[in-house]
């Protein structure tokens, strides 16, 4: 495979390949985060888009075999992506792909680098920007089934009087949930980027994973 490179990187590439591959790593609530990755992406008919981070390939292997055109970028070579580059610099026309996607990626980056991420996501995007984030807010889901009332399932959030601080653990510059890092100043940010939000959402198998599907403005 020939593999391309834009300009510049803007960061260091944080673990090895290994890592993806790890128990940890691939447990089933990420797994179930992969699928909504690949029903997000399936449902709104994207043909063609352009993925942020390889990981340990699960998304760019259900997209391929559903007979959507991917390519991924990422800084580290090693993990065999189409481009090799910064998703602050991709080396993609305007408007060139349906869809630019970054599902848990744009916190490894300083959140000084979260608008730029942004605008040159939407730059290369026609019609949908999607990524996920860390979200450590807490939320209690109940989901059981009682005599007389049936099936019941709903979720509780409770905001903590006392976020706590985030500290750099060598991957995450940030997470929503911690000191400074409010849902609320995510969605500004988001919307600072010239971008709407048409969903935005946590999985009832994943909460830790927060999922914004955002459209271009202009």
């Amino acid at each position: 495979m020939n593999r391309e490179s834009s300009n510049h990187t803007n960061t260091d590439v944080q673990v090895d390949k290994g890592h993806y591959f790890e128990p940890d790593y691939l447990h089933p609530g990420r797994l179930a985060s992969y699928g909504h990755q690949f029903q997000q992406v399936h449902d709104r008919d994207c043909q063609s888009l352009i993925e942020i981070g390889v990981g340990a390939g699960v998304l760019r292997f259900l997209l391929k075999r559903a007979g959507i055109g991917v390519r991924t970028l990422d800084i580290d070579e090693n993990l065999k992506p189409d481009i090799v580059g910064s998703v602050t610099d991709i080396p993609r026309p305007k408007n060139s792909v349906d869809a630019v996607v970054g599902f848990q990626v744009l916190e490894h980056l300083p959140f000084e680098d979260f608008v730029p991420a942004l605008r040159e996501m939407k730059r290369v995007a026609r019609d949908y920007v999607m990524i996920s984030l860390p979200d450590v807010s807490r939320c209690y889901r109940f989901d059981n089934w009682f005599p007389l009332f049936g099936h019941l399932k709903f979720e509780l959030q409770v905001p903590r009087i006392n976020p706590p601080e985030h500290k750099y653990d060598g991957q995450h510059y940030w997470e929503i949930g911690k000191k400074g890092y409010s849902v609320d100043k995510v969605r500004n940010t988001v919307r600072s980027a010239e971008l709407s939000i048409e969903d935005s959402y946590r999985p009832w198998e994943y909460g830790y994973h927060h999922f914004f599907i955002l459209r271009p403005k202009n």
